[in-house]
């Protein structure tokens, strides 16, 4: 949507997670968290934490899952928002 901040992109996001988690079973809802963390970083630290951040999160895409769901029952697909509600 042109114009929306990303304030409102993740508040959107936060509040369609409220919209369908009831429907998710517990152990998912277990596995997510809603951390919130403030962080006194440089700004090479914050590039440093953006780029291991996108190492660990690069790890999980493409992987086996991918190639044969049938192998991985229980599985979801999430975006960065499902996962850290």
């Amino acid at each position: 949507m042109p114009g929306k901040t990303e304030a409102e992109s993740s508040k959107t996001r936060y509040q369609q997670w409220l919209d369908v988690e009831d429907a998710w079973p517990a152990e998912w809802r277990d596995a997510t968290s809603l951390d919130d963390e403030l962080l006194e970083l440089t700004a090479e630290q914050l590039q440093a934490h953006r780029s291991e951040l996108g190492a660990v999160i690069g790890s999980y895409r493409g992987g086996p899952l991918r190639q044969d769901a049938s192998e991985w029952p229980g599985r979801r697909s999430l975006t960065g928002a499902d996962a850290s509600r």
